[in-house]
């Protein structure tokens, strides 16, 4: 009676064999982390002042014309944020947002310039 090699029992694999590898695989992995720089915490990014001015110039503009935040807000803020810069060179920073929300806040034909620019 013979039996069939499919179906039957496993081969064993040696322990040794089966160290080596786990713990192959163990300082490759540790070699990654390492390369990577491992876990850190408490560092996190954090964004610019200035960059989440122009994020909140940009929500004010899509709120206020009932729009949805898309290119054509981006198109709309970049208009107004280079008005500002060209009305008073001097601004840098923070400032430049907040003039161009002045400047739109005094525009009545900020609609018809987001038509223009979608």
């Amino acid at each position: 009676m013979s039996r069939s090699i499919s179906g039957g029992r496993r081969k064993r694999v040696s322990k040794k064999s089966s160290k080596k590898s786990s713990k192959r695989l163990s300082k490759k992995s540790s070699r990654k982390s390492s390369k990577k720089g491992g876990k850190k915490t408490g560092l996190k990014r954090v964004a610019s002042p200035v960059f989440l001015a122009y994020v909140d110039l940009r929500k004010f503009m899509a709120k206020e014309l009932g729009v949805k935040m898309g290119k054509a807000i981006m198109k709309l803020s970049k208009i107004y944020t280079d008005l500002a810069k060209s009305k008073d060179s001097k601004l840098a920073g923070i400032d430049v947002p907040k003039r161009a929300k002045e400047l739109f806040k005094e525009d009545k034909n900020a609609k018809e310039k987001l038509k223009s620019v979608s």
